[in-house]
């Protein structure tokens, strides 16, 4: 029983020296490559979305027809207001350059997940609401070039 322990444990090593032979340094160093060139995507939104030195606002919709818009960019008062809708209520908090739902009286309440938001394109989406919290900005217009032609 012992020799037989041994005996397959002595396949086992042979097989993984096989595969050490099987894997070059070359491959080691592609694979490296490839998964440091699957982060430049990412590299590439993150560096778009902080050149925005333009304003930023907060564009709050109740079923598709804007309500409000709160300019984020300069403000300097904390807030809290209350959005009603036919179906129930959203409490939304504006403080510094951040927005976000803190209460509502929907079952799930996933709005109040998000917590506070602040950069340009990401939202706060009550859906038994029909709430939407949208951030957005504008390009500084005396800057003509873009993030891409740098």
């Amino acid at each position: 029983m012992v020799e037989a322990l041994n005996n397959n444990f002595a396949k086992i090593i042979t097989r993984m020296d096989d595969m050490m032979k099987i894997i070059k340094k070359w491959d080691v160093i592609i694979i490296v490559l490839l998964v440091l060139i699957s982060f430049i995507p990412y590299g590439i939104f993150i560096y778009g979305e902080s050149s925005n030195n333009g304003e930023v606002y907060a564009i709050i919709s109740v079923d598709g027809k804007e309500q409000q818009r709160i300019r984020l960019d300069n403000n300097t008062t904390p807030k809290e207001f209350t959005v009603n809708t036919k179906d129930g209520y959203n409490i939304i908090k504006v403080e510094g350059n951040k927005i976000g739902v803190i209460d509502a009286d929907c079952p799930d309440k996933i709005c109040t997940l998000p917590g506070l938001v602040n950069r340009s394109g990401e939202r706060v989406v009550c859906l038994p609401h029909k709430v939407v919290i949208e951030i957005r900005g504008s390009k500084n217009t005396e800057d003509k070039e873009d993030f891409i032609s740098r």
